[in-house]
């Protein structure tokens, strides 16, 4: 993106970028020589100072960009730094640029995650664009296991990682200590991690070292039987529905290893076993202008993904 020399926000030049040893200073010298697009507005902008005239002159090429980009004119889109106040006073409604791509590709915004990828480590905030203080509140095992289930596709189709390996960050200073600098790892964080488990038989029972029936029980009024079962670093109780639903209601986890052996307890209701869900919910809807990309062979996916992701960042 440029802007004209005298400081007015009368043009703007994109260039495409067609080789990635294009970046950096050549792209200086492709936007020097570009041909000038007309701007809505012939606002003045600062360099180094949010104004209006900034926030139109970022707004117009990151939505022009994001356009070529979902039609398959370019490959990626790249984003620099942005004023939000400035943007939302000149009609940006997106609390940033993540939820901004997220509709341009016809996403919803709490199934795109913003991830800062590295050669050995990608990391993905739970929560984006909201005030700290606001973080506790928004933590959820719903949100937790939603985030991971994007991130778990992403490491496999993006970078080619046949199984990922997935570690969830606790909130509180020293993941709360057992509960005394917080309880957002015991009754959040780690039942999410529980339950994000795709082989959960196997790993409960990994460490099992003896179990037994403990008889029968009720959980919220509902009749269940109650199994447990001890391990070398971990108890566990289960509770199951009596009955022609053998549904788990209630589940209470003990970390022996952990100071004071914390109990972890989830329980579970209105489950529902036949819901009506409209088949349009499934459709899929290609945005406008896009462009069908040849199905790439399971056994050749990894190796060209990694290979794409590498050339991206240089």
């Amino acid at each position: 993106m440029a802007g004209s020399g005298d400081l007015k926000l009368a043009h703007w030049a994109l260039v495409l970028l067609h080789d990635v040893a294009m970046a950096g200073p050549a792209a200086c010298d492709a936007l020097a020589a570009a041909p000038p697009v007309p701007a809505v507005d012939d606002a003045p902008y600062l360099p180094g100072l949010p104004t209006d005239g900034g926030a139109q002159l970022s707004r117009q090429p990151l939505q022009a960009a994001a356009a070529l980009t979902t039609a398959g004119t370019a490959s990626a889109l790249v984003t620099g730094p942005i004023a939000k106040s400035e943007l939302a006073k000149v009609g940006f409604t997106f609390p940033g640029q993540t939820e901004f791509v997220a509709d341009a590709s016809g996403v919803a915004a709490d199934m795109a995650v913003m991830m800062l990828a590295g050669p050995s480590l990608r990391t993905v905030p739970m929560t984006v664009h909201c005030a700290l203080a606001e973080v506790p509140g928004r933590l959820s095992i719903d949100l937790i296991c939603a985030r991971a289930r994007v991130v778990h596709r992403a490491l496999q189709r993006d970078f080619g990682l046949a199984n990922p390996r997935i570690a969830i960050c606790g909130l509180n200073p020293h993941a709360g200590e057992n509960g005394r600098m917080g309880r957002e790892e015991i009754d959040i964080i780690a039942p999410a991690g529980d339950l994000l488990y795709a082989n959960a038989y196997d790993i409960l029972m990994e460490d099992v070292i003896s179990g037994m029936y403990v008889g029968a029980g009720t959980v919220a009024g509902v009749r269940c039987h109650h199994l447990a079962f001890r391990g070398t670093q971990t108890d566990w109780q289960i509770w199951i529905e009596d009955g022609a639903r053998p549904l788990p209601r209630k589940m209470v986890i003990t970390s022996k290893w952990m100071t004071g052996a914390p109990q972890y307890t989830v329980t579970t209701s209105d489950w529902n076993m036949a819901p009506k869900l409209a088949a349009g919910r499934f459709k899929f809807v290609p945005p406008k202008d896009a462009v069908q990309l040849d199905f790439i062979a399971p056994a050749a996916a990894p190796a060209l993904s990694r290979q794409s992701t590498a050339e991206g960042r240089k």
